[in-house]
């Protein structure tokens, strides 16, 4: 098997959320971790390139900024859900992005659409986003940048 620690980290955690530990249901999660493996392994055969994300003290910080960033931005969509004198208007905007590798870029990508008023439609080959936002005040929050800050300084 490939990817040992992803297998067994992947049974730990269907373990953990799942709280039930009948035969039929860990044969079938042990089958589902398979599955993915196996998905995995054909993927990286297919494109020819195995990504290691390598989980660090970086990587950490940054998920646990994006936690937060993520609850203000839900705090804010029901903001202006809730009060009509704050307007949504919906943008297209394309913002410059200088990450260096793909998989940073893939990082930034999915962070933006975490981030409940925001989401990355394409990702242009000239290292642009396409980003769409419930107002334009995300927009500019993507554009001042500290986002891309910290998805640089993971080093993933």
């Amino acid at each position: 098997m490939a990817h040992p620690l992803l297998a067994l980290g992947l049974i730990g955690f269907w373990l953990l959320l799942s709280g039930h530990y009948t035969a039929l249901l860990i044969t079938l999660g042990g089958g589902s971790v398979l599955l993915i493996l196996w998905l995995m392994d054909r993927l990286d055969k297919a494109d020819g390139s195995r990504v290691r994300l390598r989980p660090s003290l970086g990587l950490l910080r940054y998920l646990v900024w994006l936690f937060g960033q993520v609850i203000k931005a839900n705090i804010e969509v029901a903001r202006r859900i809730l009060d009509p004198r704050l307007p949504i208007k919906p943008v297209w905007q394309t913002i410059e992005v200088d990450l260096d590798s793909d998989l940073q870029k893939t990082l930034y990508a999915s962070s933006i659409t975490l981030t409940p008023d925001t989401f990355t439609l394409h990702i242009r080959d000239d290292g642009r986003f396409v980003v769409h936002a419930l107002c334009p005040e995300s927009i500019d929050a993507l554009r001042a940048g500290e986002m891309q800050r910290r998805v640089q300084q993971t080093r993933i």
